[in-house]
């Protein structure tokens, strides 16, 4: 056998990673979004144009495919965020230049970020640490110390932003969405029991009390038995 055929024969077979079929490479993208590992994903994706090709349908037709559940925010220094896994337990430490660009408010339980804008007039965005993402609100970022934050979307292309004050900042859970020009406000009448602000079956539970918003023009109807306060839009109010 000639000289060049035995060398060609003793190459490494380099595998063309991008010729895989888009079927599978869009399955090892939803296992990876199963646990969490947005991270993972976003590197996932980075890796070549096929890859990215065949699973931008996916991420277009579900906006929130993207959007962190299982992330818990556990420190931030400056620019640097540590953040936790609560299914699997790994931690992550992402360095976020954007984040000196506006003040820190809070975090959702799933790992996205509330901030604001550092000048008037001091409008709301909501950061997507993972993938860079940032939502723009109209409505200014409440006066008061947050408690707890809370996100949900109301359509594919609109998000809904909830906060919880603490007792001296009169224990209120305020909202708006993208298009709100501020914040709607409903005095809780147990405000200390505010400790926790989750999204739930597209509703948003504070401390064991719901706060169900419906589709519908901007309205508040307040019911309190010492067990339940509900916060309603409805068709015909102002």
């Amino acid at each position: 056998m000639p000289r060049q055929n035995r060398a060609r024969l003793a190459q490494p077979v380099v595998p063309d990673w991008s010729s895989l079929i888009p079927d599978l490479v869009r399955r090892v993208g939803d296992c990876l979004l199963a646990t969490g590992d947005i991270d993972c994903y976003m590197a996932f994706c980075a890796v070549c144009h096929h890859w990215r090709s065949a699973i931008k349908d996916d991420n277009c037709a579900d906006p929130g495919r993207l959007q962190p559940s299982k992330w818990a925010l556990l420190d931030r220094r400056d620019d640097v965020l540590t953040l936790a896994n609560v299914d699997t337990g790994r931690f992550l430490r992402r360095r976020i230049p954007l984040l000196r660009d506006y003040f820190f408010v809070g975090a959702t339980a799933g790992g996205l970020i509330l901030l604001g804008e550092p000048a008037y007039p001091y409008q709301a965005r909501v950061l997507n640490p993972f993938t860079g993402s940032l939502a723009r609100f109209k409505a200014p970022v409440p006066v008061g110390e947050a408690r707890e934050v809370a996100v949900t979307t109301t359509s594919p292309t609109t998000m809904m932003v909830f906060i919880s004050t603490t007792p001296a900042a009169e224990g209120a859970i305020m909202w708006a969405d993208q298009n709100s020009e501020y914040f709607q406000k409903c005095n809780a009448p147990f405000p200390d029991d505010l400790l926790c602000t989750v999204p739930f079956a597209g509703d948003v539970i504070s401390g064991g009390w719901p706060f169900l918003l419906p589709h519908g023009v901007w309205g508040r109807a307040v019911t309190g038995d010492q067990t339940m306060v509900r916060c309603t839009r409805t068709a015909n109010s102002p």
